[in-house]
Formats: structure tokens, sequence, C-alpha cells
């Protein structure tokens, strides 16, 4: 038909985060947090990263969507993020009530640290400081969430804030797979590769 053949680099996936760039959106849930839209420059070169912030509540300081799992689906979550005032970043899922996993990342160090058992972490480095935070767990099913949080320490996620203790962040995703594949933007649906 006059198109030119290419070859698929990767293999088919979808990204069930909504709205994975606009946290600002309602489908992400916050607690503790506010968001500021398009407050830096991304890794894709845009000016359309956020700041995720701590409200002076003490108690968790993030965002999370839930997602229907099947029983035993391998999930794997991402984020770019990239510091601004806060070093540490959490990640915590509920595994369908039966136990809650989570797992921390220091944004200086680049090193990950607290695993839950049945849960693994990593961290790729990308320009301008940004990293990609990752994560796989076994979901038990049900309709977990999968949060991400500003945390106090490599240990510590529940902390008073003073409003202004802040990352940025890009790029959600979330996939039904074992290891993290390349980024894949998702607006007001699920976006399929």
């Amino acid at each position: 038909g006059g198109g030119c053949p290419h070859i698929l680099a990767e293999p088919q996936r979808t990204n069930f985060y909504i709205n994975s760039e606009d946290f600002s959106q309602s489908n992400w849930i916050k607690n503790a947090s506010t968001i500021t839209i398009n407050a830096v420059t991304s890794p894709d070169g845009l000016q359309n990263a956020d700041n995720l912030l701590d409200t002076t509540a003490n108690n968790l300081h993030g965002l999370y969507q839930t997602y229907s799992a099947t029983a035993n689906d391998i999930i794997t979550a991402t984020i770019f993020v990239k510091k601004n005032n806060k070093q540490f970043m959490s990640f915590l899922t509920n595994n369908n009530g039966s136990s809650d996993r989570y797992a921390y990342f220091d944004l200086v160090n680049k090193t990950t640290h607290s695993l839950s058992t049945g849960i693994t972490a990593s961290i790729e480095t990308y320009n301008n400081d940004w990293l990609r935070l990752s994560v796989t767990s076994t979901s038990g099913g049900g309709n977990p969430y999968y949060w991400w949080n500003i945390a106090l320490s490599n240990s510590t996620s529940v902390y008073t804030g003073d409003g202004t203790g802040s990352v940025y962040i890009w790029g959600a995703q979330l996939e039904i797979q074992s290891q993290a594949t390349a980024y894949i933007k998702s607006d007001g649906i699920a976006a399929v590769r």
C-alpha cells in the first residue's frame, strides 16, 4: 500500500495508568499532597512534568490509581522522578488487602531500600537528573492500589509535611509484565503500544 515496513522493537503492551503525564486529573487520587502541573521540563524535552508537593498533614504524601488485577498477574509499575527538595520516594501496593508491599528509593544515591517480600525494585538514570523508578510484584487479585509517595527517609513514608516538600514526576506506567518496557503515554484511557 505504499507504506514503509518497520520492525516492532518491543512487544505489544498496555499502560493501565490513565493520564500518565497529567497527575492533576481526578483518576489520580491524591493523599495529603497537591499537584502543580507543567512545573519543569520532562524527559521528552517539553515543560510538562508536574510537581508533587506534600501538605502539613501527618500522613502518606502521594498519589495512586487502582487496577482490577487477576490473581497471580505480574505487575510492573514505573514513574519518572526528579529530585526537588526531597531525597526519597516510596511505592506501596496493598496486594488485595492481604499485606502491604513497599519499596523505597533514594533519589540522590540512586539506590533502593527496605523492600518487602514479594516485590523487586530498580532505578534507571536519564538525562537532566531524571530517574525512572520501577517495581514488580505479583498481584493477589481484586482491586489493589499502586501508590507513589514522597518519603521522609529510606524506610519511612508517613511524616508531617510542611507544604513545600516536593519531587517532580512524569510518565507513570502500569503494565502486566515482569519488567518495565518503553514508556507508553496515556490520556483518558489505557494506552496500547
